[in-house]
Parts: structure tokens; sequence; C-alpha cells
């Protein structure tokens, strides 16, 4: 019991320091960050399921919807 305490209180104390800490991030990490928020970008935009395929045909349906909406009057 006591040393599951003494490991409560390491956390806490690493996490304070973890979340007081003020220096900048490094070119490392600002390089795994623009990697992964790149990755993301292709799978969520590539391919026949991707999201731009989705905008596109719900754009082009609106498209229709506008121009009969507009010819109709």
């Amino acid at each position: 019991m006591k040393l599951n305490l003494i490991k409560f209180y390491a956390l806490c104390f690493n996490y304070q320091a973890f979340k007081n800490d003020q220096r900048g991030v490094t070119a490392i990490e600002y390089g795994l960050l623009a990697l992964s928020l790149a990755s993301m970008m292709f799978i969520a935009l590539h391919g026949d399921n991707g999201l731009a395929l989705a905008i596109k045909i719900r754009l082009g349906q609106l498209a229709t919807l506008v121009n009969d909406a507009v010819f109709s009057l």
C-alpha cells in the first residue's frame, strides 16, 4: 500500500512538472507533428471512399438542385 502511495505522489509531481513546463517543442517534434497531420489528411481525403469525393458529390447535388430551382422560375 505504501509503495502505491509513493508511486501516486511521484506521478502527480511529474504531471505537475510536465504541465508547468514552458519550453518550446523541438524541430523533431514539429516534424513528427507535420508528418502525422499530413498522414491523417491523406487518409481522409484520398481514395474512392474519401472525404473529397463525398464533398464533390454533395456539391454536385446542391448545384443541380439550385440550377433546377433557378431555371424553373
